[in-house]
């Protein structure tokens, strides 16, 4: 395949010679320059690097091999191809010597339009192969440079919130019977604020994987923006509670946007951890968000440290893990503004920060509107947990491998009168509905053994399209939500499992459907 957007650059003293080259290759749809000398053509190289030199051996001031010694000395991202030609007939000595001089080729001219054709395509060939290995050295360069920054991460800031969590844990494990309530609490607390700046930061390292392995795939859907905010909320509530941070949102609960609602979760989700983290005690945060035009503006703002002036050109820079110590010593690994600035992109949004030292920051994204004119999601009449009593006599098949998690969702519902079925594979759970077992919803995570939630939901769909499957995941990986729901899913939510959640979403699909 002819390559005709190469620059080849024409070397020889002998005019003829050098214009009949010319002739042909710029007939072939190659753009050519000339040079008559040694010295022309290292003034051209500074002017207009060429991909090809066709580089005569004996010119009137230089030898073709020292100009080809000297081209290969010089520094360039993507050095040209050096290719001897001489009209003298040549010995194999003078080609080997030529070669040893740096030389990619040797030629002898004058040669066949055909020929000259056929010679230069071939090195063009060679040229593209090394092109695609240089650019394939930078890219595993700069992959493991990122993945030492992944590798200090996951062996430092993964470590100790974990160190935590097996502290407190044995604690509570061996003096249980000797810890007051203050105690107790204090130790419940740790253990929670630690599994959950463990939990954000695996999913930012989640995140971060797919948009540098290139399969963050952007899948954009049109949401309530206060609904998805206020799922964030609630996961940090008990955090802001005990910094005693106020928390105002001020977002119509009918605005709209379009994008991939896993990206922006992520987004706001580390922009409202940084707020916290950031925030004096008894300070507040305020979320807020209005319309220009086309695009919604959030913007998420905190009265607490701010940002430092040398350090605010660092912040939402590409590759730059900058992280700073929070007002109660919270660290953190730098990838979420990192993250944040890579999703934004995606979602044809953009971000940018205001801050003044020791009053605050304000983030703002920017994204799209979502038009009447396309089709919006239907909103959920969202049920108080005061309503856990319309629960009696409805039976839940929860569908998870792990134990623990099992018992956790058991606990939580264990209040509401839920009959509950244990399935520890999407297997078991296909078994079960096909021996017609009764059961008026499904909590169906999606990584399992045997077989997955995503293969036994549609499975099920087969058999049964009617019981509503609440999708649960552990990884909120971007896309996720929407390939749950394609499967047969109706709804999905995001592990660590709140109960106040997941009693908000069982409710959207029982209590209207079956009285107590």
């Amino acid at each position: 395949m002819k390559d005709k957007k190469r620059k080849i650059l024409v070397v020889n003293d002998t005019i003829e010679l050098r214009s009949d080259t010319t002739n042909v290759l710029k007939e072939a749809g190659y753009q050519v320059m000339e040079a008559k000398n040694g010295v022309e053509t290292l003034e051209k190289l500074t002017k207009d690097l060429p991909d090809l030199i066709l580089l005569d051996v004996s010119l009137p001031d230089f030898n073709g091999v020292e100009i080809c010694r000297q081209i290969k000395s010089m520094r360039f991202d993507s050095p040209p191809y050096v290719v001897l030609s001489t009209s003298d007939q040549s010995t194999s000595d003078d080609q080997a010597f030529g070669l040893e001089g740096g030389a990619d080729g040797f030629m002898n001219l004058p040669m066949s339009k055909r020929e000259l054709l056929a010679r230069i395509e071939s090195f063009f060939r060679l040229r593209n192969v090394e092109d695609a290995l240089r650019e394939s050295e930078k890219e595993l360069i700069e992959l493991n440079n990122q993945k030492s920054k992944v590798f200090s991460i996951i062996s430092h800031d993964l470590k100790a919130p974990f160190n935590s969590i097996l502290g407190f844990a044995d604690i509570l494990n061996s003096e249980l019977e000797n810890l007051d309530d203050e105690e107790l609490e204090m130790s419940a607390y740790n253990i929670y604020a630690s599994a959950l700046e463990a939990n954000n930061l695996l999913i930012n390292l989640l995140e971060w994987a797919k948009i540098n392995w290139k399969s963050a795939a952007y899948t954009p859907v049109h949401f309530e923006l206060e609904e998805m905010v206020s799922e964030i909320i609630i996961t940090y509530q008990s955090i802001m509670d005990a910094k005693g941070i106020q928390l105002k949102l001020e977002i119509d609960e009918d605005l709209a946007v379009n994008g991939d609602r896993d990206m922006i979760h992520s987004i706001v989700r580390n922009l409202v951890s940084n707020a916290i983290k950031f925030s004096y005690v008894d300070g507040t945060i305020f979320i807020s968000a209005e319309l220009n035009n086309d695009e919604v503006i959030l913007k998420i703002q905190d009265q607490g440290m701010g940002i430092k002036k040398e350090d605010k050109d660092k912040i939402l820079t590409p590759d730059n893990f900058f992280s700073t110590i929070g007002t109660h010593d919270e660290k953190g690994s730098g990838l979420g503004l990192n993250i944040c600035a890579e999703l934004i992109n995606k979602n044809k949004g953009k971000i940018w920060f205001s801050s003044k030292e020791k009053e605050g920051t304000s983030f703002y994204i920017s994204l799209p509107l979502a038009q009447n004119k396309e089709p919006m999601a239907i909103k959920k009449e969202s049920k108080s947990r005061d309503s856990t009593s319309l629960f009696k006599g409805f039976t839940v098949l929860v569908t998870e491998d792990i134990d623990h998690v099992y018992r956790y969702i058991e606990y939580a519902l264990k209040k509401t009168g839920i009959n509950l079925i244990w399935a520890k594979n999407g297997k078991e759970a296909l078994d079960m509905m096909k021996e017609k077992v009764e059961v008026d919803l499904i909590l169906m995570d999606l990584s399992m053994p045997v077989m997955d939630g995503f293969e036994a939901t549609k499975e099920i769909r087969k058999i049964n399209i009617k019981t509503p499957i609440i999708a649960q995941s552990a990884y909120n990986l971007s896309g996720e939500e929407q390939k749950s729901l394609k499967a047969g899913c109706n709804d999905y939510i995001q592990k660590p499992i709140h109960m106040d959640e997941l009693l908000n979403k069982i409710s959207n699909y029982l209590v209207k459907e079956k009285p107590a």
